[in-house]
């Protein structure tokens, strides 16, 4: 914590991490599945979401 005080004194927030654009990506399902309805049998289906993040943070 003290190396991360000196660097981002001035910068609110929980953590700051630093990502070259298009180096890496995140990726993650959305933890609740959701539901569709089938317009001719009217049956709800699950369905899981994917989450994709390209993190850039150049200025």
């Amino acid at each position: 914590m003290e190396h991360y005080r000196r660097k981002y004194a001035r910068v609110e927030g929980s953590m700051k991490l630093e990502h070259d654009p298009g180096k890496e990506v995140f990726i993650d399902y959305a933890c609740k599945k959701l539901q569709i309805i089938d317009k001719e049998t009217r049956e709800l289906i699950p369905l899981e979401v994917f989450v994709a993040i390209l993190p850039n943070n150049t200025p």
